[in-house]
């Protein structure tokens, strides 16, 4: 079973994620009126999209994880983590193309938002990462002694 940190870790990443979304469609809004903040929603919608696809995938690698421990099950999850990067980079163009060539929004919310968005992703997973570990806490080690400026030991 996947524990609870893994949950609150994605509820966390996409409130971020939305957030910002929601900022960046406000400042759209607020220069550019109501069609250049949709263009943004859209651009941080699709960036939220592919958040939720690979925690998906990864939920299922964890599942599976739980089930086998064995050596070789390293190389199988990074080879279903990369089988999932082309289906989301192609849904990515195909909902730039819809958005852009069939709704007739604006590229520039909408990739700015989008860009945004995915940083936003990528610094809140980091940081969920050093802020929550299951079972440890953070640690860190000062040294009994210290050197100073000539490498000789303090005493």
């Amino acid at each position: 079973m996947i524990d609870n940190s893994f949950y609150s870790r994605c509820k966390k990443i996409f409130l971020i994620q939305l957030a910002v979304t929601v900022v960046v469609a406000g400042v759209a809004a607020w220069f550019g009126g109501f069609w250049l903040a949709l263009a943004a929603l859209y651009g941080g919608a699709c960036a939220i999209v592919i958040m939720v696809w690979l925690a998906m995938r990864i939920q299922k690698m964890l599942a599976r994880q739980s089930h086998q421990s064995d050596d070789s099950e390293a190389s199988m999850n990074i080879k279903m983590l990369l089988a999932g990067l082309l289906p989301r980079f192609l849904f990515i163009i195909a909902a730039f193309g819809v958005g852009i060539g069939v709704l007739e929004l604006q590229a520039a919310p909408m990739v700015i938002a989008f860009a945004l968005t995915y940083i936003a992703y990528i610094f809140s997973f980091r940081i969920s990462q050093f802020t929550e570990q299951p079972g440890e806490q953070a640690t860190t080690e000062q040294p009994d002694e210290q050197a100073d400026a000539t490498g000789n030991e303090a005493r």
